[in-house]
């Protein structure tokens, strides 16, 4: 069965369709940001567990790297691998954070303040609440809370490179 378009159909058909990927592709887009920003935050809030499960990874490497699995056995080999996965990625984040300080100090005193923030609030071992930080960084809670997220936002940079910055910037 053979359909003859005009020309003005075409045209509507054409539009309609372009205007659907336009939209899915911005959606699709900040899908992909909000994920990266999700991320840094959730890799913050769970520094610490990330951290501890860490710990004795390298011995639980060590035991079962030589072993191999058979089929009914592959989870732990799954497991396994999550696990290397983890200890590479609190390495990477730790690097991070650290190249992140040494930028904050060089970049004046607001910088540094937002990465004390950070530091206080969800990395170090005595965190402390946003009434505490104010206290400590001489400065209103509602700014504490500007600094983390804008850290946040910075910190993201670190960990995510060129692939952040529409995060930060929109």
């Amino acid at each position: 069965m053979k359909i003859n378009l005009s020309k003005e159909h075409l045209e509507i058909i054409t539009k309609t369709v372009l205007d659907t990927v336009t939209v899915e592709n911005k959606k699709f887009e900040k899908e992909k940001k909000d994920f990266r920003l999700r991320n840094t935050k959730l890799l913050l809030k769970n520094y610490h567990i990330l951290k501890e499960h860490c710990t004795e990874i390298e011995e639980e490497l060590i035991i079962y790297d030589p072993i191999r699995f058979d089929a009914k056995e592959i989870e732990i080999e799954s497991i396994m691998r999550s696990k290397e996965k983890t200890r590479k990625m609190i390495i990477y984040m730790d690097a991070m954070i650290e190249a992140y300080e040494r930028y904050s100090k060089k970049a004046g005193e607001a910088a540094d303040r937002r990465f004390k923030a950070l530091y206080h609030y969800y990395i170090s071992d005595f965190k402390l609440s946003y009434n505490q930080l104010a206290e400590l960084l001489n400065v209103h809670e509602r700014t504490v809370r500007k600094d983390i997220e804008e850290a946040r936002n910075e910190l993201s940079v670190f960990l995510f490179g060129i692939m952040s910055m529409d995060d930060v910037n929109g």
